[in-house]
């Protein structure tokens, strides 16, 4: 089973919206999402436990930049950030078992 990598990991609290993007692409290609590896690495990185709400408020950040930081890699533009967003939302509460 495939995990997200490091990179990807950077939109647990900053990034890009291309890490967005990227979280949303392998959720798609069937990529699983690891709770115990994401925990270890937010301990590690930014010394902490994971926090959902903040987690959801670094995602709301990247509706402003996102078609415009993301159209120079993705022909034909991004999906809806609505959609990408949600999606990853959910896909990360499920599997850090957040309310």
């Amino acid at each position: 089973m495939l995990k997200i990598t490091q990179s990807q990991s950077k939109i647990l609290y900053t990034g890009h919206p291309r890490r967005l993007n990227d979280l949303y692409f392998l959720h798609n290609k069937g990529v699983k999402l690891n709770a115990g590896w994401v925990e270890t690495k937010i301990r590690d990185v930014y010394g902490g436990e994971f926090n959902m709400d903040q987690f959801t408020k670094t995602v709301s950040e990247k509706q402003e930049f996102w078609k415009r930081d993301l159209k120079r890699f993705i022909p034909g533009g991004p999906p809806p950030f609505e959609e990408a967003s949600e999606t990853v939302v959910e896909v990360v509460r499920e599997a850090m078992g957040a309310a």
